[in-house]
């Protein structure tokens, strides 16, 4: 509930003072407060500024600043945006393991560890149920069959830790650089 106050026709105002505000209020500089106003009886600075229609608030200046929207390349990001910028690193920390004459990527070149390890299961990995490589997350590829291009078969997350990925030069694909 909002007290009633009896209009004055000329407030008398005075700076607001911050010890006034109950414990865990923001104090505002710059806010002129009537005399009339006990500033105690509301929980923060809002709601007394929305509850007194003659408290004279300085404005502010600003710029709304949209922080999903890319400031590189002006992708609206629905996501972690730290993720995002990743993409734009100048450096790339994975490349493609297949030969340039075998990948039809643009570059071959990934940022994230996820889109490279969805590249090679979309670009390399013949699943057996082709409709696998449309679903969107990599964890929802991992555990279906498929066949790698040297002609063995594996799930699809055991392709990528044990026979593309893996150091182990006597389980490494022979098709991989």
């Amino acid at each position: 509930p909002v007290p009633m106050y009896a209009p004055h026709s000329e407030p008398h105002y005075t700076s607001y003072q911050p010890q006034q505000l109950p414990l865990g209020s923001v104090p505002n500089a710059g806010v002129q407060l009537p005399l009339n106003i006990d500033v105690n009886q509301y929980p923060d600075m809002t709601t007394l500024v929305n509850s007194n229609s003659n408290i004279v608030v300085p404005l502010v200046e600003s710029q709304f600043v949209d922080h999903k929207v890319c400031c590189v390349c002006g992708k609206r990001i629905t996501r972690d945006m730290s993720r995002h910028m990743r993409t734009h690193q100048s450096e790339s920390r994975f490349t493609c393991k297949f030969p340039k004459n075998q990948c039809r990527h643009k570059s071959g070149k990934f940022n994230r560890p996820y889109d490279f390890k969805k590249h090679l299961l979309n670009r390399h990995f013949k699943f057996d149920n082709i409709a696998i490589k449309r679903l969107h997350n990599l964890s929802d590829k991992l555990d279906h069959w498929g066949t790698c291009p040297c002609g063995l078969r594996y799930m699809g997350k055991d392709w990528l830790d044990d026979h593309i990925l893996t150091d182990d030069a006597s389980k490494k694909c022979p098709c991989v650089e």
